[in-house]
């Protein structure tokens, strides 16, 4: 590696190679109604840095364990790296529009777009990885997405699933994770030319799928976290010469000084619009090295044949199949009926699904679950999710408890606390008077649902 390494960087290799890794980043979720306060405090009780390039992406300089914050529990910010939070900045979606991210677990990236999206429109969020399927479902659903669905399908099949359907493509392929370097020596123990090209290949695929499956004159962002030019400005080389798309420039406010991108590599001459794209590198920008291109679809590809797939329609407040548990829910929790009518639902056998009410028509093959999981059926009850009871906040009425701080404590630490009341089945769970999750009372316990440890003494 260091030899490959050395014929990209000459005389920067070691600046490269001792950069410093990049601390905890985060992003504010917009999507929560409390972001504004959180501003305040993470202005007010940390050592942070704003990103150049964004008003809610911050590093935090200090030993802070936000992992155990009671505001990260809530979803109200998400780890993400900085230059990661670059590529969808440059995509720009917008409230309406049709997007698709092609390569999305573990999903932050997922995350910033429906909040950029307001959770209108529809996204398209899919990964080709079993085992990263579980992070992405968790992140999504944390964050109280409404306008998206998650399928679980090679990215290479998305173009004729969805041919000429988006408005906006993100293409964060798999890569090497070069620039990611400082932060990730592992790379150093299985780096090899060998899977460089394998990862070509794959992200050629990925990358016509993505042109496939966008509508003409529709955006396509490529990026990776990769400084290798097999990986970047190669593949683009590739595409860009047999399909209908051309490069555009785009500027990043606040980084004003990023490397354009090759056109001569090893003597070969790539396409003189490559310069449109651009470069982060670690030891210049003081973040993990990061690959980013802007795309536009010029005309319609003729040699994609769609694939036939049979759908699946969402239903509406109205339906006769979901009426009556709605009508349960807003007794239970005490909801006024009418909030229901605004969106749309997928039920099955025990569980209910909300979504906005532009989600109509889901393509069925490889779809997995979309939306926010409403409520599961237990115990001859509708038990709102953690991210339901956050998401409907004050309209809950009924069914609503909060606990002695010592308790709170507790109950976040070990997932139990005492039941002093004879309290009995599932209940929200008040945080500073804000329903916040939801917890089962059974005999002398209270029990809580947790995927980790949380320090309720702990809040920016």
């Amino acid at each position: 590696m260091y030899f490959y390494l050395k014929s990209l960087l000459a005389e920067n290799i070691d600046v490269f190679l001792n950069a410093e890794e990049e601390p905890q980043t985060i992003r504010i979720n917009t999507l929560k109604k409390s972001y504004p306060d959180l501003l305040d405090k993470i202005r007010t009780n940390t050592n942070f840095e704003s990103l150049p390039f964004s008003n809610i992406g911050f590093t935090i300089n200090d030993s802070t364990k936000l992992s155990q914050s009671m505001d990260f529990f809530k979803g109200d910010f998400a780890f993400q790296g900085a230059s990661s939070q670059i590529p969808p900045i440059v995509l720009n979606p917008g409230p309406g529009d049709r997007v698709l991210d092609i390569a999305a677990a573990p999903g932050s990236k997922s995350t910033q777009i429906a909040a950029m999206m307001q959770n209108k429109g529809i996204l398209i969020v899919n990964d080709a990885s079993l085992s990263r399927m579980q992070a992405l479902n968790s992140n999504t659903q944390k964050a109280g997405m409404i306008n998206h669905c998650i399928y679980y399908r090679p990215g290479e099949r998305l173009g004729r699933l969805f041919p000429e359907y988006f408005d906006k493509v993100l293409v964060d392929t798999p890569c090497t994770g070069l620039g990611t370097l400082a932060n990730h020596r592992e790379i150093l123990s299985w780096w090899n030319t060998a899977k460089l090209q394998k990862l070509n290949y794959m992200q050629h695929q990925l990358l016509v799928s993505a042109i496939k499956s966008a509508k003409v004159g529709a955006e396509i962002v490529y990026s990776t976290c990769s400084i290798a030019p097999e990986e970047n400005e190669l593949v683009l080389d590739n595409v860009i010469k047999k399909y209908p798309v051309e490069m555009e420039p785009f500027d990043i406010p606040g980084l004003g000084n990023l490397d354009e991108g090759m056109t001569l590599y090893k003597n070969q001459k790539l396409h003189p619009s490559l310069r449109n794209t651009r470069r982060v590198w670690p030891h210049k920008h003081g973040m993990e090295g990061f690959f980013i291109a802007r795309l536009r679809k010029t005309s319609k590809y003729v040699n994609s044949i769609p694939l036939i797939t049979e759908n699946i329609e969402t239903i509406n407040s109205q339906d006769e199949t979901l009426r009556n548990i709605l009508a349960r829910i807003s007794d239970d929790w005490g909801i006024e009926n009418g909030f229901w009518d605004s969106y749309n639902y997928i039920k099955t056998s025990d569980r209910v699904w909300l979504f906005n009410n532009q989600v109509n028509t889901i393509v069925k093959e490889g779809f997995t679950n979309g939306g926010l999981l409403l409520a599961d059926e237990k115990l001859q009850l509708w038990k709102l999710s953690h991210q339901a009871i956050r998401f409907l906040g004050k309209l809950i009425k009924k069914r609503r408890i909060s606990l002695p701080e010592d308790d709170l404590y507790k109950i976040f630490a070990t997932n139990e606390c005492p039941n002093r009341d004879g309290l009995n089945g599932y209940y929200a769970l008040e945080l500073k008077g804000e329903p916040s999750a939801v917890i089962y009372a059974h005999e002398d316990k209270i029990r809580i649902k947790l995927g980790q440890v949380f320090n309720y003494n702990y809040r920016l």
